[in-house]
C-alpha cells in the first residue's frame, strides 16, 4: 500500500477515508463515525521540515522494561499477518498468557484486505484480552518523514484501529525505534505512551529453537523486562512456543526450589505514571493471582507427565 496523502489536505483525508472504510463494511449501522473515534489532540506546534532532533518526553510517556523484576512483557510488531499471527493467538490462547500487538494499518486497508480477515483478526486480538498498540499504518521510518506525513501515519492508524475494535488505543512504538521531536508532541498531545523494548533476538536470521533459546538466555541473565517480537515471521511465532513451554519447565523447577518465578505481564505494569500508580498496584496484583494459579496447574501437569513418563 503507497504512502497517504498528507498535508493541508489531511482533515479531508482522513474523513475520506472513514467514509471509505464504512462502504467497504457494506455500510453497517454499527460503523463508528469519526467523531466518536478521532481523538481530540491538544495543540502541537510544527516544527520546520527536516527537523529531526531527538524527543524529549516525560518518564510517565515511556514504559521501559526493569531487569531484575521477574516480570516478562511479550510484545509483537508488524501485525496483523492473516496466517502467522493467528497461529500465534492460538498459542498464546494454549498457554493461557496475553501480549501486547503493535499494529500496522496497511493490513488492514480493505483494498488488501478484501475479505476482512485482517480485522476480524485485531477484534479478536482485543476481545481476547490482549493490547492493542499503534505502530503506524506503513511501518514508516518517522524520522525521514515531514511533520504532516508523520501526524498522518500516526493518527490514521489511530483511527483505524479504533474503527475496528471500537476504543482508543494508548500505546505506540515507533518503526525501527526512530523518533522525531514532532512525534513526541503527538504522543503528549494524542495522550500515548510510547513502548520501548528491552530485548529483541534478530529473529530474521534465526530459526525457532535459536529464537527460544536466545530468549530464554536473556531471560535467565536480565530476569525481567520487554521482549520484542514479530508476527509476521514464522520462526517468531514456533519460536515463542518453544520459549512458553522452556519457561514454564524452567518455573516449575524455581517454583519446587521456592525461588521466585517469571510472571507473564502486560506492558502496562512498567508504566511509571504517577498518576497510574494505584491501577498499576490493583493490575499487579491480579496478575500475580493469576500467574499462582496457572503455575499450580501447569506444574501439576508436568509432573502428572513425568510421572506418566517413568512408568513406561
Amino acid at each position: 500500500m503507497g504512502r497517504f496523502v498528507p498535508g493541508s489536505i489531511f482533515v479531508a483525508s482522513l474523513a475520506l477515508f472513514v467514509v471509505s472504510w464504512t462502504v467497504a463494511r457494506g455500510g453497517s449501522s454499527d460503523a463508528l463515525h469519526i467523531s466518536q473515534v478521532a481523538p481530540t489532540p491538544r495543540a502541537v506546534s510544527t516544527p520546520p521540515i527536516g527537523h529531526l532532533a531527538e524527543p524529549s518526553l516525560t518518564a510517565e510517556r515511556v514504559v521501559f522494561g526493569t531487569e531484575g523484576s521477574y516480570k516478562v512483557a511479550l510484545t509483537f510488531d508488524d501485525g496483523p499477518h492473516v496466517v502467522h499471527t493467528a497461529r500465534l493467538l492460538r498459542i498464546l490462547q494454549r498457554h493461557q498468557v496475553t501480549a501486547t500487538f503493535f499494529v500496522n494499518g496497511f493490513w488492514l486497508d480493505p483494498k488488501r484486505d478484501r475479505d476482512g480477515v485482517a480485522r476480524k483478526l485485531l477484534l479478536r486480538m482485543h476481545q481476547s484480552g490482549h493490547a492493542i498498540g499503534n505502530h503506524t499504518l506503513n511501518h514508516a521510518n518517522l524520522s525521514t518523514l515531514t511533520p504532516e506525513e508523520q501526524t498522518w501515519e500516526i493518527v490514521g492508524n489511530d483511527l483505524l484501529i479504533s474503527q475496528i475494535i471500537g476504543q482508543r488505543t494508548k500505546l505506540f512504538r515507533a518503526p525501527y525505534g526512530k523518533m522525531t521531536a514532532h512525534v513526541a508532541q503527538l504522543l503528549s498531545a494524542y495522550d500515548y505512551v510510547h513502548a520501548r523494548w528491552s530485548a529483541t533476538t534478530e529473529e530474521e536470521q534465526r530459526d525457532p529453537h535459536e529464537i527460544g533459546n536466545a530468549l530464554m538466555d536473556w531471560i535467565r541473565k536480565h530476569r525481567g523486562g520487554i521482549v520484542l517480537l514479530h508476527d509476521r515471521l514464522p520462526q517468531s511465532v514456533s519460536g515463542v512456543a518453544l520459549f512458553l513451554a522452556e519457561l514454564d519447565r524452567l518455573n516449575c523447577s524455581r517454583f519446587s526450589s521456592q525461588l521466585p518465578t517469571f510472571r507473564l505481564v502486560s506492558i502496562e505494569s512498567f508504566s511509571r505514571s504517577p498518576s497510574h500508580s494505584a491501577t498499576r498496584a490493583a493490575l499487579s496484583t491480579a496478575e500475580e493471582v493469576a500467574h499462582r494459579r496457572r503455575l499450580q496447574r501447569v506444574c501439576s501437569t508436568l509432573a502428572l507427565r513425568h510421572e506418566q513418563a517413568g512408568n513406561r
